[in-house]
């Protein structure tokens, strides 16, 4: 059955008690920030599971310094009865106690270029087609099939006078479609886009996914930004990755890294890439929930990378 997705749900008063809508705000939280976290659809699903006491909530008030919803998750998060269940929102209250939670339109990142740079439409917008051009070259059906020819014309028109990031957010986001992997392809544009203003730290943009399928894109990703931008800008974590982070700066111990990594892995086998004391370089590795802990706990040296 084919659904259909909202771009604003019917709870919107609801969910905006929760989550900060507010442009200004947000754009000048993110130029002063250190680290933002972006959290995607599983990641919430799963999360919401977690005890309200969980060590997460203390981590990311302690590592972050805003955490970001995007436009196209909220469209994931909402039922086919165009509401966000209560269940979400709940999660994402406990979320904003921890560290204050915003709720980020993808167009907006042609606002966050602006504070930077004093520059022409006309540039700000080939640096979106930049972007589209090595989304469509390396990872994505989804745009590819919406640059139609007509959307080709008008969005890789180089005499095109106002800014595109509106248009083609908001209508690319219309043609979301059931199972697509819509969320994470622009919250990886919108890393590419947002990384194109240098900062001094590293990994000031951060993921938290637990879509296996999106690994490859979200490492393309990363690695594209280097290689444009020269800086390490963006970096992806699964729960497997930030349970390691958690367990060895010791907000977890053993038990509660178990239960932790249970939200997303709790019947099924855990699927990481990490290296251990007899690996000569990064692998990928398949272990029970057991084998996992086991193995931290037995190989001091085992590192978890995604």
């Amino acid at each position: 059955m084919v659904r259909s997705y909202v771009q604003t749900p019917e709870n919107w008063d609801r969910i905006t008690r929760t989550i900060v809508y507010n442009k200004e705000e947000c754009l000048q939280s993110m130029v002063c920030a250190g680290k933002c976290l972006f959290l995607d659809t599983c990641t919430i699903m799963q999360y919401e599971n977690l005890s309200t006491d969980s060590k997460f909530y203390q981590y990311i008030s302690d590592t972050y310094d805003m955490v970001l919803v995007t436009r196209t998750i909220l469209m994931e998060l909402t039922s086919e009865d165009k509401y966000m269940k209560e269940i979400h929102i709940l999660f994402l209250e406990r979320v904003h106690e921890a560290k204050r939670l915003y709720l980020f339109d993808e167009e907006w990142s042609y606002d966050y270029l602006k504070i930077a740079y004093d520059k022409t439409d006309k540039e700000f917008n080939q640096t979106l087609q930049s972007a589209i051009k090595f989304a469509i070259s390396s990872y994505t059906n989804i745009i590819k099939d919406f640059m139609s020819k007509e959307n080709c014309i008008k969005y890789f028109n180089e005499r095109h006078p106002d800014e595109l990031y509106t248009d083609f957010f908001t209508n690319i986001r219309d043609n979301k479609q059931t199972g697509d992997s819509m969320g994470e392809e622009l919250i990886a544009i919108t890393a590419i886009l947002l990384s194109s203003v240098p900062e001094s730290s590293e990994c000031k943009f951060e993921l938290v996914s637990n879509d296996r399928q999106s690994y490859m894109m979200m490492r393309s990703t990363k690695q594209h930004i280097r290689d444009k931008y020269g800086w390490d800008a963006f970096n992806c974590k699964t729960t497997c990755s930030l349970g390691f982070l958690m367990f060895k700066n010791q907000y977890l111990e053993l038990q509660e890294l178990r239960d932790f990594t249970a939200v997303s892995y709790h019947d099924c086998n855990v699927k990481l890439f990490g290296a251990g004391c007899n690996d000569i370089e990064c692998k990928q590795y398949t272990l029970t929930l057991d084998e996992y802990i086991n193995t931290l706990n037995n190989d001091k040296t085992f590192k978890v990378i995604f």
